[in-house]
């Protein structure tokens, strides 16, 4: 299993509102993690980011969106 694949796994395993701060998550390469996010969502999974690209939130469909400054805070 490739890294972009594991990365797949975790936004998978992810359940509905879960939000991961991503220089948490990704200490190594941040910016690699971010984009298999938006690979991810390429492939119709249902995340999204922050504004600032700061942190990834599971919906349960990409309809869901919301103005991600609601859980940038927490």
């Amino acid at each position: 299993m490739n890294i972009q694949e594991q990365a797949f796994k975790v936004f998978d395993s992810m359940k509905i509102s879960d939000v991961i701060i991503i220089r948490e998550f990704a200490k190594k390469d941040p910016g690699a993690f971010i984009q298999y996010g938006k690979n991810y969502i390429d492939n119709g999974g249902s995340i999204e980011f922050n504004h600032d690209y700061s942190k990834i939130r599971k919906v349960s469909s990409m309809d869901d969106l919301v103005d991600a400054d609601k859980y940038s805070k927490n």
